[in-house]
């Protein structure tokens, strides 16, 4: 997910009423490094996050194991989820798997 207000505090998504972040705070990064001009931008939970995982692949990772957690919640309440892919911002990384030439 990608919060464009690191300036701002109380704009930063765990002051705003998120229960769980992952993500960056600036508009693009290495995707596997997490870096963004050098300096680590990955959070989660206020917390910089260190991670090898293609960021696009653990974002998904993450909301699939929220979604499979809440199946086995008896108790379970509506709640909002919201995926907003780092993708469209420089640079253009993917997996290597992913790129077929013929």
């Amino acid at each position: 997910m990608v919060f464009h207000n690191i300036s701002k505090p109380k704009k930063l998504p765990w002051n705003r009423g998120f229960d769980n972040y992952l993500g960056i705070m600036g508009a693009g990064h290495h995707y596997y490094e997490h870096q963004l001009f050098g300096t680590m931008d990955y959070w989660w939970n206020g917390v910089k996050h260190n991670s090898d995982l293609y960021s696009t692949d653990e974002f998904t990772k993450e909301a699939v194991n929220v979604l499979d957690s809440r199946q086995e919640d008896p108790d379970r309440k509506p709640f909002f989820m919201y995926m907003a892919y780092n993708a469209p911002h420089h640079p253009y990384q993917y997996p290597d798997q992913e790129l077929k030439i013929t």
